[in-house]
């Protein structure tokens, strides 16, 4: 007896293993891949732009497969697309160009892709969106981030746009490695703390042998190590001023609102300062990226390597932020030639003003979307365009929270603007004042 129930309940727990899901077959996390591996055939999940929603990495072999890590918000991204569009036409049945995304979610993405078609530019270039394994495999912090698996799984080059030209990609055909290009460097990895970041120079090759470092400047140029970004800071340790891969104009553009801010309040102050000037005839060597329109250029990291800088100021803490500005302003003539000085000049501002007799409250029901932000985030970014107008809210009309649906992807006439505007209950009133402007000589 007491062997037939221990058949019995063996069968009973082999048939119950049996229908069990299989928790312990699950594929594990992908990790990062170094060149020279074999890239493992993981599915390409939720393609758009494609015969197929899906497919897998062995699907590619026997060609030359380039990843290309994007988002919408990546100008330089955007810009290399004709390229590799009139590539992969060149090289037809040898090459695959795959667009790669994580940023934001497919319909997001796919609305890029109809606006382009009905703006005449449409794109032939599938995109995985929603990515969550191609990142892991290919980690990184910054755009562009190319991928090149040649026709066997194998990877073998990780570059910068620039890098994809038919010189390369012949070699990478013919299997002629390591590839003779620039490759790019593993960007080095910061806390979330921006008080907690590294300088520009590694210690402890960069710090003090004996006591505590009060004063220090950096300048250098382009840095392939580090990411395009900038900051100010005021604490109880330091006043620093940082720049990673700025332009000149750029800093410029953040030394003139330290110094017009109030008590280091930088933001408050922002809109007594529109832009910069170049004086006549004068030999401006420096470029700002702001002109430029998507379309118009490819060779983005050449640019990125001839124009922009690295620049890093640290002062005690008793110095202001607008001090610590003209210390910046006095090195980049020092060292550049370039010479700022301020001047109030009469110019044109446009003030938001909202139209009598309009329902803000309707108004703003209707424009909540997920696009849909608040002038004032709005002014933040289109007052960075040195073609438009200073652009001010009106005070006393109640504006701020005001919610508009733009697009701030592309650029806008004056004309488009107060369209926009219109629609929502704003119109725009010109006046002429007196305002600082920064005269680059």
């Amino acid at each position: 007896m007491k062997r037939t129930c221990l058949l019995l309940l063996v069968a009973i727990l082999g048939y119950w293993l049996f229908l069990m899901p299989p928790l312990f077959a699950q594929e594990p996390s992908p990790k990062a891949l170094s060149i020279g591996d074999t890239v493992p055939n993981v599915v390409l999940a939720k393609i758009i732009n494609y015969h197929s929603p899906k497919a897998r990495i062995s699907d590619y072999n026997g060609k030359l497969l380039i990843i290309d890590f994007w988002a919408t918000t990546c100008a330089g991204c955007i810009a290399s697309f004709p390229k590799l569009e009139q590539l992969q036409a060149s090289y037809k049945g040898k090459l695959e160009v795959m667009l790669v995304t994580y940023y934001k979610d497919q319909s997001y993405n796919q609305q890029f892709f109809d606006r382009r078609k009905a703006g005449g530019h449409p794109l032939s270039l599938p995109s995985v969106v929603e990515d969550a394994v191609l990142k892991e495999l290919f980690p990184h912090s910054g755009y562009p981030h190319v991928v090149w698996i040649d026709q066997h799984s194998v990877l073998r080059a990780i570059t910068y746009s620039d890098a994809v030209t038919p010189m390369h990609i012949e070699q990478a055909l013919n299997q002629e490695f390591p590839l003779s290009m620039r490759m790019k460097v593993k960007k080095k990895q910061y806390p979330d703390d921006l008080h907690q970041w590294p300088y520009l120079l590694d210690y402890p090759s960069g710090a003090p042998l004996n006591g505590r470092q009060l004063f220090r400047t950096f300048f250098s140029n382009y840095a392939d190590t580090l990411n395009k970004m900038q900051y100010v800071d005021r604490n109880d340790d330091f006043t620093r001023i940082y720049f990673a891969n700025s332009t000149v104009p750029a800093m410029i553009k953040q030394a003139s609102e330290c110094i017009m801010a109030v008590n280091d309040s930088i933001s408050a102050d922002y809109v007594h300062y529109k832009g910069y000037e170049k004086k006549a005839n004068s030999v401006f060597p420096y470029k700002d990226f702001s002109d430029f329109k998507v379309l118009d250029y490819d060779a983005l990291d050449e640019l990125f390597t001839k124009h922009c800088f690295c620049y890093e100021i640290t002062l005690p803490p008793f110095y202001s932020l607008a001090q610590a500005a003209n210390f910046l302003l006095a090195d980049l003539e020092r060292y550049l030639g370039v010479h700022v000085a301020f001047e109030k000049r009469q110019v044109e501002v446009i003030y938001l003003a909202a139209i009598p007799k309009t329902s803000q409250n309707s108004i703003n029901s209707s424009q909540r979307n997920e696009r849909s932000i608040e002038l004032s985030q709005m002014l933040a970014y289109i007052n960075y365009d040195p073609k438009l107008p200073l652009l001010v809210l009106n005070q006393g009309d109640a504006l701020e929270d005001m919610r508009v649906d733009i697009n701030l992807e592309r650029h806008y006439q004056l004309e488009d603007l107060a369209r926009i505007m219109n629609q929502i209950g704003v119109k725009m009133v010109r006046r002429m004042e007196m305002i600082n402007l920064a005269i680059i000589q």
